[in-house]
């Protein structure tokens, strides 16, 4: 995802007192931004580069952050609010200044839409992709309130509408487009969800993504070891179908996170190459079929990523896969993924559009995303199978895959989070820096992460609430943390 936040200079959304440091506090000395307070990762001269990705990386100033996105070669220079904004000798030529934590944003990219709600931070979306299928965005945008980000080229040629985009341009910090964090670009999945750090630099929510983070790599790596009691190892296939509008097509993917989680599931991937964005295209569709054979003769599992134009995803069939790539009831016998009803698909969860949540959400639950295919891997080996159910960790979602003609889809609906007044709630983010009840100035810490309140009692400390939950932290739908499809965020995970 590319992360194009731009500063606006018309207005301003709403902010929590809290969000801003005491001018006074900064002359103590204390820096805003502590160690134990930043994102975790290897430590440069001066920047921080995180564990696993290698798309960004993270410069802690006294009162202000440089991130530089090195997979779009953009720079934000983020300030502390409350404190003086950096000068213009300090600000890199061509970066985009912020203060910061952001107050209220517009989103587009439903997979920062998935980081933010990650984070704690719907109560700070103000409008929403039409796109989401998490039911309080859903509630949010067009389940309800109709707070629909508008794209940037949404107003153009046209008064009306370029005044809609200019009055919601107003209300907000910045907007949060197609790309919001580049990490399409990641060779792997855990690493794609590593962004969650980046996206958190913006609130001063790093040690929450640093935690989300770490529980999410152990959970995933638990699958991982569960699953690797497995002999065998089977062949696995992405494939996908593109229509004739965009120039039809079949392919199958060799992308380098898909070749990665199909080894983590302990299979083979079909064909075990490293290729980060290949994949292989048959567009001669009389012939197309006949290679698609030859290439899955030896398949045991393949995941179909194709959209089907007119056929609701509930209502999908075996037939109507058979049909799309060419396979004809003689060839159930010949081949093992159709022989064991083996097609996984990526609509475990949908909107009531059909839009699905594996586009939004799947990138901040690698681990359940990981079961799911791990589960469909081992079906046919027993022993890994209950290995793999009987480690699963406590907090992983699954049901992001499932195979088709086994399971439906399970329904997102704004209906599941209705928002009476059309806001989800927020709460402060409270600066790194704070006035202790003895009038001592001390840096916070993951125990006390703002200031203690001293007016009953002076020796009590304060401990932050965790920032209030969306959809997908709430219970409304089972995830505690969290094609090119029309809104064109799909590089994530296509």
């Amino acid at each position: 995802m590319l992360l194009a936040a731009s500063p606006l200079a018309s207005g301003a959304p709403f902010r929590h007192d809290g969000d801003c440091i005491d001018p006074a506090l900064m002359a103590s000395g204390l820096t805003a931004f502590p160690e134990n307070m930043r994102v975790i990762g290897s430590q440069g001269s001066s920047e921080t580069e995180v564990d696993l990705a290698i798309g960004f990386t993270v410069e802690y100033k006294n009162s202000y952050k440089i991130v530089n996105n090195t997979a779009t070669r953009e720079v934000y220079v983020l300030y502390q609010c409350g404190s003086v904004a950096p000068s213009a000798e300090e600000i890199p030529v061509g970066a985009k200044v912020f203060a910061i934590p952001l107050a209220g944003i517009s989103v587009t990219d439903t997979t920062a839409l998935a980081f933010v709600d990650a984070l704690g931070l719907g109560g700070r979306v103000d409008f929403v992709t039409q796109y989401a299928t998490n039911p309080c965005m859903q509630s949010l945008g067009i389940g309800g309130c109709n707070k629909v980000a508008l794209g940037f080229t949404y107003g153009r040629n046209d008064e009306a509408k370029q005044a809609e985009f200019d009055a919601q341009d107003a209300a907000v910090d910045a907007f949060f487009v197609y790309g919001a964090s580049s990490n399409a670009k990641e060779p792997g999945l855990l690493q794609r969800t590593e962004w969650i750090k980046y996206v958190s630099v913006f609130f001063n929510m790093e040690p929450e993504a640093n935690a989300i983070f770490q529980g999410l790599e152990q959970r995933y790596a638990t699958i991982k070891a569960a699953a690797s009691i497995s002999t065998t190892k089977p062949l696995v296939a992405f494939i996908g179908y593109t229509p004739p509008q965009w120039g039809e097509s079949i392919s199958v993917s060799f992308a380098a996170y898909k070749l990665s989680l199909i080894k983590d599931a302990i299979a083979a991937a079909f064909p075990d190459v490293t290729f980060q964005y290949f994949s292989f295209q048959l567009r001669n569709m009389s012939t197309a079929p006949a290679i698609l054979k030859s290439m899955l003769a030896n398949v045991e599992v393949v995941v179909d990523e194709s959209a089907y134009n007119g056929i609701k995803n509930d209502d999908l069939s075996m037939a109507n896969f058979m049909t799309r790539y060419g396979f004809v009831a003689d060839d159930v016998a010949s081949f093992p993924f159709l022989r064991n009803e083996n097609v996984v698909r990526q609509d475990g969860f949908e909107n009531p559009a059909g839009s699905t949540h594996w586009f939004e959400a799947a990138v901040t639950n690698p681990d359940g995303v990981l079961l799911d295919l791990a589960q469909a891997i081992a079906v046919s080996n027993p022993a890994a199978l209950t290995s793999i159910q009987e480690s699963t960790p406590a907090g992983t979602r699954p049901g992001f895959l499932r195979v088709l003609g086994k399971s439906k889809p399970v329904l997102l609906q704004a209906l599941q989070c209705p928002l009476a007044s059309c806001e989800i709630p927020s709460s402060e983010i409270c600066p790194f820096i704070y006035k202790a009840c003895d009038g001592s100035i001390n840096h916070a810490d993951e125990l006390v992460r703002c200031a203690p309140s001293c007016n009953q009692d002076e020796s009590a400390e304060s401990v932050t609430p965790p920032p209030p939950p969306t959809g997908d932290a709430m219970g409304l739908h089972p995830f505690a943390l969290l094609t090119v499809a029309a809104m064109g965020f799909a590089a994530l995970l296509c």
